[in-house]
C-alpha cells in the first residue's frame, strides 16, 4: 500500500483535485472567502469562473452561502482554514449545513455539503490563531456528520470524489503546499470507515490519523532500524 523508496512531493494537490473534478461534475461548486490562493483553488477560479464563488472576507457567511447553494440542486465545496472554517463559523455549519433547519437533515436525505479545513493542527507558522487541533472533535459533534482526515494526496483525492456522492455534512481535513506522497495509488483502495494497517508487526503499535501519518512513519523507521517489532495503523475516518 505504501510507496518504496525515497518520498517525493506533491505541490498543491488540491488544485489539480478540484479542477478535475469540476471538469467532469458541472454540478460542482467551489466555495472561497478570500482564501482561494491560500487554498489552492487557483485552476477553477481562473479556468472555470461559473464554478467558482468567492463571498469575500466572511467565513460564516461563506457557510449559510454554502447551504444555500445546496438547496438550490448545487455540490457545493466551501474552503478556508480549519481554525475560521470550524471555530469560528461553527454554528453555521451546525445550523445551516448540518441538522435540522439547514439542507443537511439527515444521512439519508440530506443535501451534500462538503467543507475543506487546511493548515489544520498545531503544526503552522502562523502559529495559535491559524491552528485548530479540535476541528476533528467539534465537526464529530455534529449529529450525522462525517469527518475524514487524508494521509496523503492520493488519500485527499479519494475522500473528496466520495465526499460529493455523500448526502448530509462532509468535513475533510485539506492537504496544500508540497505534501508528502505516502500511497501507491496502484495499491490502495479507498474505504470510508476503514482503519488501514500500514505496517504489521507485534509489541508496539502506533496509531494515527491522517496528516500525522507521515510523523508516525518516520518513527517506523527509526524503530525498524532498532530492530523493534511494531505495527502503524491509520484511522482517519469517523462519523456519527
Amino acid at each position: 500500500m505504501l510507496l518504496e523508496g525515497p518520498r517525493s512531493f506533491y505541490p498543491a494537490p488540491f488544485d489539480d483535485i478540484s479542477f478535475d473534478l469540476c471538469t467532469r461534475r458541472k454540478d460542482v461548486v467551489i466555495m472561497s472567502s478570500n482564501l482561494s490562493k491560500h487554498c489552492q483553488v487557483v485552476r477553477v477560479k481562473n479556468e472555470l469562473p461559473a464554478q467558482h464563488l468567492d463571498v469575500g472576507m466572511a467565513e460564516q457567511n461563506l457557510l449559510s452561502v454554502t447551504a444555500g447553494v445546496a438547496k438550490g440542486g448545487y455540490i457545493p465545496i466551501a474552503t478556508c482554514f480549519a481554525c475560521y472554517i470550524t471555530r469560528r463559523a461553527y454554528d453555521q455549519m451546525m445550523i445551516c449545513m448540518g441538522t435540522g433547519s439547514g439542507p443537511g437533515t439527515n444521512r439519508e436525505t440530506g443535501r451534500t455539503n462538503v467543507a475543506i479545513g487546511f493548515t489544520p493542527g498545531i503544526a503552522n507558522p502562523a502559529r495559535i490563531h491559524h491552528q485548530a487541533a479540535e476541528d476533528l472533535g467539534m465537526v464529530r459533534a455534529i449529529p450525522n456528520a462525517n469527518v475524514i482526515d487524508p494521509m496523503d494526496p492520493t488519500d485527499f483525492r479519494a475522500a473528496v470524489n466520495a465526499a460529493v456522492d455523500l448526502p448530509g455534512l462532509t468535513y475533510i481535513r485539506g492537504h496544500r503546499g508540497d505534501t508528502p506522497r505516502l500511497l501507491d495509488p496502484a495499491k490502495f483502495t479507498f474505504e470510508l470507515g476503514k482503519t488501514y494497517t500500514l505496517r504489521a508487526g507485534t509489541g508496539i503499535g502506533i496509531i494515527a490519523t491522517g496528516h500525522a501519518s507521515q510523523r508516525a512513519l518516520e518513527a517506523s523507521d527509526i524503530l525498524t532500524q532498532q530492530g523493534v517489532d511494531h505495527s502503524v495503523l491509520m484511522c482517519r475516518r469517523s462519523s456519527r
